[in-house]
């Protein structure tokens, strides 16, 4: 059967005399647990993580260089949230605006592993159920203010980001205590299990950014120059907010061997037609926001690129904790989810490859579970009779919020106002051009529902659940006593064990239909010639990293 969504270029489009481009996701993907025993990386070497991704763009692999190379470094992304990596936004922006920067407590390779950065060596206490990580400093590391990295920075960095209320400060939120244990090691302890702290504290993400002193004395600071210990320093003066960042080098960088570039400046450019143009003209060496359908125009111009694999287009009901909204109403949600054609919605418009899902996992990934399956069916006679059952039969007013950055032209909004439609709930979408408009809107608690991927990167299925717990994609604070019970337990065990646990944390989700998940989404990487040494996004990491604290991780220009 033909979908209902076949790929149509929407009549605005076609006035604004561009091409129909599709779900520009920023760096969403299912990866895998993490690592529960300790892991040493003293000297900073891939080797010993058993070797890094392999080199797939521009030079072939070989002897990297060390030391600055060339000028400039241009790349394309979104407007950042902010600058400040307490408040920023998440996934791949941590990497562009965050990493470039601010150096992570612990490094993640392309293929999934780690390797150190601040930390040397990091590990999970033994018999503390994931409860007790403990982190050893490397020495000889300094901010860009000029002070020394010490335990304490570490600490009061990570404090300022719980305190901060961020986008990630819910990654936090059970940290009971970091503190010094020494004169090079940090303690932290958390209430209930964190198994994927390696992750959480990479480049992949804001929390293991640590900020300096003088960022933390004066956070407004941090909107418009940076304080960390990365290769670069975030200038003020050359940089345009919401057009142009110019990252200029920091001379007190613990690594000068691993810097390949004298400046790195990030322009945003968010259509993907002016991009691919910027591109081809030389003014960019590399975009790191594209849609899925672009890897082919964008391989027609030489460009080298890879498809950032999966997330979930997801409509995520947020007015299921405020008792005003419709959305209080377990059948309602219910419901929505019977409401939407899935297979119609992954036919047309994931790009040829997407997955109709009706759970918070992806088939074959942690969490999903096989038996849950098709709980959500098209099915609009049972949709109505859920809705009059909840007194809605006559249907209501429901206002959604979307951003085009990760729904480009709208149409995953446009298709559920239509499927929505069809059982009687009229939907007013508000479409933001980016996560930087997207974030403080969904906090406003304005909208009852957001357009949002959910996340299945880093370290899977309890990062997922984590990072839908967001403030902005939870705005009205929905918790869960027997939710957090469940990934209290999940969080303990592993293996075979904490998939199984899993799956009833899926189950408990799919079940009260806080979200309706649609289909998987992916996106499209795409990095000029003059680039080498870029190393392959995975299932494990999707993001691909223009700076690393390693000289044959970073990039650098071809020929040289």
């Amino acid at each position: 059967m033909p979908s209902r969504y076949p790929f149509t270029v929407p009549a605005r489009a076609r006035r604004a005399g561009r091409r129909t481009s599709l779900l520009a996701v920023v760096a969403l993907a299912a990866g895998t647990t993490a690592a529960c025993g300790g892991v040493s990386n003293a000297g900073g070497t891939p080797g010993a993580t058993g070797g890094a991704a392999s080199v797939t763009a521009g030079a072939t692999s070989g002897t990297a260089p060390a030391g600055i190379m060339a000028s400039t470094l241009t790349l394309q992304f979104n407007e950042p949230v902010s600058a400040n990596p307490a408040l920023g936004g998440t996934s791949e922006s941590d990497v562009v605006f965050g990493a470039i920067d601010y150096d992570s407590l612990i490094y993640q390779l392309g293929n999934g592993q780690y390797v150190g950065d601040l930390a040397t060596s990091w590990g999970y206490a033994p018999n503390s159920k994931n409860e007790v990580f403990n982190l050893t400093l490397r020495g000889n590391v300094h901010f860009s203010d000029g002070s020394t990295l010490t335990p304490a920075s570490v600490v009061n960095s990570l404090e300022y980001f719980k305190k901060a209320d961020g986008p990630q400060a819910g990654y936090l939120a059970t940290l009971a205590s970091a503190r010094a244990t020494g004169t090079d090691t940090v303690q932290l302890t958390f209430s209930a299990p964190e198994p994927n702290l390696p992750f959480l504290l990479s480049q992949y993400q804001d929390i293991g950014q640590v900020i300096g002193p003088q960022g933390l004395a004066s956070p407004a600071t941090l909107t418009t120059t940076s304080d960390g210990t990365g290769p670069y320093v975030l200038s003020a003066a050359q940089s345009v907010a919401g057009s142009q960042y110019v990252f200029t080098l920091n001379s007190r960088y613990w690594n000068p061997a691993a810097v390949h570039y004298k400046q790195v400046v990030v322009k945003v450019i968010t259509d993907p037609q002016t991009a691919l143009s910027a591109a081809e003209s030389g003014q960019v060496d590399a975009l790191l926001s594209l849609p899925s359908t672009a890897q082919a125009s964008a391989r027609s111009q030489k460009l080298t690129t890879f498809a950032q694999p999966f997330s979930i287009a997801s409509l995520i009901l947020m007015g299921r904790s405020d008792p005003k909204s419709p959305l209080s109403s377990l059948k309602v949600r219910q419901a929505i989810n019977d409401a939407v054609d899935r297979a119609s919605l992954a036919q047309g418009l994931g790009g040829g490859g997407a997955v109709p899902t009706d759970e918070f996992a992806l088939p074959g990934s942690t969490g999903y579970d096989p038996a849950e399956a098709g709980t959500y069916s098209f099915d609009v006679a049972k949709a109505k009779s859920l809705l009059a059952q909840a007194g809605y039969g006559g249907g209501f007013k429901l206002n959604v919020l979307d951003t085009l950055a990760l729904d480009a032209n709208g149409d995953i909004g446009a298709a559920i106002k239509t499927e929505l439609a069809s059982v009687g709930i009229d939907v007013t979408l508000t479409e933001t051009p980016s996560p930087a408009q997207f974030i403080p809107a969904a906090l406003s608690r304005q909208y009852d529902a957001v357009i949002w991927p959910l996340s299945q990167n880093g370290d899977g299925f309890p990062y997922a659940v984590q990072f839908a717990m967001a403030p902005f994609t939870n705005a009205f604070g929905s918790t869960s006593a027997q939710l957090n019970a469940l990934m209290a337990t999940a969080g303990a065990l592993s293996g075979s064990a904490a998939r199984a646990a899993y799956q009833k944390v899926d189950d408990y989700l799919t079940g009260n239909a806080w979200f309706a998940p649609l289909f998987s989404l992916s996106a499209t990487l795409a990095v000029a010639p003059t680039v080498a040494n870029v190393q392959a996004p995975s299932l494990d990491n999707t993001t691909i990293d223009p700076v690393a604290p390693i000289a044959s991780l970073s990039w650098y220009p071809s020929g040289r």
